[in-house]
């Protein structure tokens, strides 16, 4: 992925009467190129407010233009749960529904998969109460990310929002341990869009060393890293193997701690250990 490109930045002022209040909002528009068929959106605006303060969590459903999309790609928002996922599929056809006439690319919410095989659902329709917060993702899963070898790029639109984020990743919970859960997944991403991510540049605290982290979601580019602390070099933090040749018939396993996320783009955090841990976003830089 191509460094995330800063976008259209434009500030309106709104005056209602000579005894409304009066407010500024700044609409956040930011481009994002990516060419997985599977990618974790970043969410760095908020919802609009009448003062403009970022106290409002954003739709799901809005975050996402449907610039550049297919009719058919879908939104996953993974619940507070962190279990089952609100869907919705993109309509770029005028629609009614329930006697409503809905424009045409518009985010639906709609069911591209139902059952878990013990029967249980673990996706529903997303609503308007469904929310993204900054610090944490929303999965795109797209038809054509690619065509004629050019990248089709993405965009997400909101209230512009500065400042840092704190996401809490949910342990698991013992009491279901033996039962469906034995780790919990969650989507985590830099609300700073502005520059690549180093995972090791990070503030992580609490690590279990049976936690893993799952970069990139394509199956020719995903990446499976542990936790690790490596004497030789001096190093702790999360790494990815890989086995090299070190003749025809030997290989050995490097490790790699030079993790970067692309621009706008999150990952997985695997949770195995009973309790909840936190990130800490670093506050955007100025640039």
């Amino acid at each position: 992925m191509k460094k995330l490109i800063m976008g259209l930045l434009l500030l309106a002022a709104f005056a209602v009467s000579a005894t409304a209040v009066e407010s500024t909002n700044a609409y956040g528009l930011l481009k994002i190129v990516s060419g997985y068929t599977n990618t974790i959106i970043s969410v760095p605006w908020t919802g609009y407010t009448e003062d403009g303060a970022p106290t409002l969590d954003l739709r799901a459903d809005r975050l996402v233009k449907p610039r550049n999309l297919a009719d058919g790609d879908e939104l996953l928002l993974l619940g507070p749960d962190n279990t089952v996922f609100a869907s919705w599929v993109l309509a770029r056809t005028n629609e009614t529904v329930d006697g409503v006439a809905t424009p045409a690319g518009h985010w639906e919410p709609r069911l591209t998969a139902h059952r878990r095989t013990d029967g249980s659902s673990f996706v529903y329709l997303g609503a308007e109460t469904n929310v993204v917060v900054r610090g944490f993702g929303l999965w795109l899963i797209r038809q054509h990310p690619v065509v004629n070898g050019v990248t089709n790029a993405v965009y997400l639109q909101g209230q512009w929002t500065r400042g840092g984020a704190t996401a809490t990743i949910a342990g698991v919970d013992p009491k279901r341990v033996n039962g469906y859960v034995e780790a919990v997944y969650t989507m985590l991403a830099n609300p700073d869009c502005t520059h690549e991510t180093a995972i090791n540049d990070l503030p992580w605290q609490d690590v279990d060393a049976r936690d893993t982290l799952i970069l990139n979601t394509d199956a020719t580019t995903t990446k499976y890293c542990q936790w690790r602390t490596d004497r030789k070099l001096g190093v702790t933090g999360w790494c990815a193997a890989r086995q090299e040749k070190v003749t025809a018939t030997v290989s050995r396993t490097v490790y790699d701690y030079d993790l970067k996320v692309p621009a706008g783009v999150g990952f997985w955090y695997v949770r195995r250990a009973g309790t909840d841990t936190s990130l800490v976003w670093p506050t955007p830089s100025e640039e």
